[in-house]
């Protein structure tokens, strides 16, 4: 009997060990139960049911840096360049950024290589090279692209970005 009670207690015992949860700063995470999303931890001590609940998504909420690969452009001109960026992005809304998209920073990645470079550059720096300015584009193309900025696609994605080039 004294065996089978110790045994008892080690499981209680190993059970409220899985159940606690520590969550660092600068990171959070997302429990779902039985398969649908319960609830989002920030930093710090929480509890969890380990049957039924588990972290299926823990990431930095701090920015991060993403190298995008470089990408020939031409200019107006017909001359022929290379073009390299940088993003610093970081996740806003945990929620959007675990089941809205599949991955985040390929995402990031198409969005930056098919958004229009020139727009995204602070002060207009070098938009007259590669694409006319918005008022010299013809009618169809401004209203058939619906082209937002580059941190209003992230944020409805949920992160946020700004890019350098």
């Amino acid at each position: 009997m004294p065996g089978i009670l110790a045994a008892i207690a080690l499981i209680f015992v190993g059970y409220l060990f899985n159940s606690v949860k520590i969550i660092s700063q600068g990171y959070e995470a997302l429990v779902e139960r039985l398969g649908r999303f319960h609830r989002k931890l920030t930093p710090g001590l929480h509890f969890i049911l380990p049957p039924i609940d588990r972290i299926v998504f823990q990431e930095t909420i701090r920015e991060k840096v993403l190298d995008v690969p470089p990408q020939q452009c031409i200019t107006s001109d017909n001359v022929s360049l290379m073009a390299d960026a940088v993003v610093y992005w970081r996740i806003t809304d945990m929620i959007k950024a675990r089941y809205a998209v599949e991955d985040v920073q390929r995402a990031l990645i198409n969005l930056v290589l098919t958004a229009s470079a020139g727009r995204n550059w602070p002060h207009g720096f070098g938009s007259n090279l590669f694409l006319p300015r918005r008022d010299q584009r013809s009618p169809f193309d401004r209203a058939g692209r619906g082209h937002r900025s580059l941190g209003d696609q992230d944020h409805a994605r949920g992160s946020q970005g700004h890019s350098t080039l």
